[in-house]
């Protein structure tokens, strides 16, 4: 509870400091806010804490995952100078909505009720519909806002929906007790259905094929900054939320999901994958990039009984520190060469040999 706390009051202080203080004092506030979040995460590793009225659980599990989006929201803040150079008296609230969403990914990481999983979703969600549009003058940014507004709006019906059919087959929203309900009669009739549309609600988040429709279009329209957050903070987030629900309460049924699961990972890397062979934009070459790195992840969450925790905890540290390392070469790249192509990239490696490193 300790991290959340220091997250929200930073955020906080940043929108009221942002009424007074300067550029650099938000951006430290920022980074001396991520810091003691990184400090916390790495403290506590081995402690377990329930809080919160049984709907959130801080234990190594989810301690492991704050360290790490901890981690790389203090790059993406060490960097926001740069990137949020063109922004006026709005500054301090898009500082503020990014550490408002970073609360409700934390939420994600230590839910222990689908009522918690729905608010943190929203909590995470809704800063990003304002912050993929901030670039009023922009049509481009505005029509990003647009289309992850209405089409996150239509994946929270698809989760509402399946958390509603769960616990009408279960008669519980606790994940420890649907897990044994689960366990005893396993999945079937709407709480089978139920599942599914959970799964899709929860797919839509990790840009999974085919949920994966709003990913090229947002990350394209969207500050590159707030792209570098979605496609790290926001997908560490994401993929928590699925492994503690599948490993906590879907893990006995594995043998009813895990095809359906893997044929979801399949897609995702396929439709990944060719999907960036054929763009000439960088950023939107990225998009299906993350789109295929969901497709591998979703193995990992396939492999859950054979215990995949760890493996996957590895992957998306070196994903996000790569990604936040290529977004921000990018906005240097791009600010140089006036634009988003990748043809900008040519011969990067005679003009500036360490950046091509």
């Amino acid at each position: 509870m300790l991290a959340l706390m220091i997250v929200f009051a930073g955020a906080l202080l940043v929108l009221f400091a942002g009424l007074f203080a300067q550029r650099n004092t938000l951006q430290y506030i920022g980074i001396i806010v991520s810091i003691a979040l990184l400090c916390v995460g790495i403290n506590r590793m081995d402690i377990h804490i329930p809080e919160a009225a049984n709907m959130l659980s801080f234990d190594h599990f989810s301690f492991a995952f704050i360290t790490i989006m901890a981690l790389c929201t203090l790059l993406i803040f060490l960097i926001a100078g740069f990137g949020f150079r063109s922004l006026g008296e709005t500054l301090g609230d898009n500082y503020g909505l990014l550490l408002f969403s970073l609360c409700g990914a934390i939420c994600l990481t230590a839910f222990t009720n689908l009522t918690m999983l729905f608010l943190g979703i929203e909590i995470l969600s809704i800063p990003l519909y304002v912050l993929a549009g901030s670039r009023r003058e922009d049509p481009g940014s505005n029509e990003a806002a647009l289309k992850y507004f209405l089409l996150g709006s239509f994946a929270t019906g698809f989760l509402l929906l399946g958390i509603t059919l769960l616990y009408g087959s279960t008669g519980t929203l606790d994940l420890v007790k649907m897990g044994e309900s689960v366990r005893a009669q396993g999945l079937h009739g709407y709480g089978y259905l139920g599942f599914i549309l959970l799964t899709i609600g929860l797919g839509f988040k990790i840009s999974a094929a085919p949920f994966h429709f709003w990913s090229p279009e947002v990350y394209t329209g969207s500050p590159t900054l707030i792209t570098t957050f979605m496609a790290s903070v926001v997908k560490i987030a994401a993929f928590a939320a699925l492994i503690r629900l599948f490993q906590t309460t879907f893990v006995s049924a594995a043998p009813q999901w895990s095809l359906m699961l893997g044929g979801l990972a399949c897609i995702t890397m396929i439709v990944g994958n060719f999907g960036a062979l054929m763009q000439h934009n960088l950023k939107r070459m990225l998009a299906y990039s993350s789109v295929a790195h969901a497709g591998y992840l979703l193995l990992g969450v396939v492999s859950l009984p054979f215990n995949s925790i760890s493996s996957m905890l590895y992957y998306l540290l070196a994903y996000a520190l790569a990604t936040i390392v290529a977004f921000g070469i990018f906005m240097l790249v791009s600010e140089q060469n006036g634009s988003e192509d990748i043809k900008g990239f040519n011969g990067l490696g005679r003009a500036k040999p360490f950046l091509a490193i």
